[in-house]
């Protein structure tokens, strides 16, 4: 299957982004993003997280799609590293998914979230796997084990090397959409809070 085509563009290699389902463009951007920010078209909010720096804190929310968004942007990889500070911006939303893919660096992650609580967070880099929560349906589906630690990691047969590809696929499973159908409308971009 080509994952790929399920994903809307600006999401994989090397990137960052969240699907927030249950909430709209507006209350979610009033949430994650500074005060000061700019309605403008999808294209131009790609290019803005693009040429941003990591530390720029540039992001976006796409247009209500089927009572979800996306928000985009390679600062929210921060998660991961400070869930104290991140976790009660996203209490007020029923159900976050959150993924992380940078073959570069090695980091990759991946977690689900139900108003502001963990309910599976899984975070691979070069120095640590973190691994919280029982493996979701999608990891089961599409047969991953993965690495509770890199003990785990070195001495059993049957586990799943963490890749890109494994985040893209699962995203893909858990929240794609048809991307060729997906309506590219206008976002709102900001620096995130």
């Amino acid at each position: 299957m080509e994952y790929d085509k399920l994903l809307v563009e600006g999401m994989g290699y090397k990137s960052c982004w969240m699907v927030i389902e249950g909430s709209s463009q507006q209350e979610i951007a009033d949430t994650l993003l500074q005060k000061d920010t700019e309605r403008c078209t999808y294209q131009a909010g790609l290019e803005k997280i693009h040429q941003a720096d990591y530390d720029d804190h540039t992001a976006f929310v796409t247009a209500d799609f089927h009572h979800t968004n996306f928000v985009m942007g390679i600062c929210l990889s921060r998660f991961f590293d400070e869930q104290d500070n991140m976790l009660p911006l996203l209490k007020s939303f029923p159900r976050v998914y959150l993924y992380l893919t940078h073959r570069v660096s090695e980091c990759h992650g991946f977690a689900v979230l139900e108003y502001g609580v963990i309910k599976r967070f899984y975070y691979f880099n070069e120095y640590d796997i973190q691994d919280i929560g029982e493996p979701l349906s999608a990891e089961k589906k599409l047969g991953y084990h993965l690495p509770k630690d890199f003990d785990e990691m070195w001495d059993l047969d049957d586990i799943t090397d963490m890749d890109e590809e494994i985040i893209i696929a699962l995203a893909a499973e858990q929240t794609g959409v048809d991307a060729a159908k997906y309506p590219y409308e206008n976002v709102i971009a900001g620096k995130l809070v």
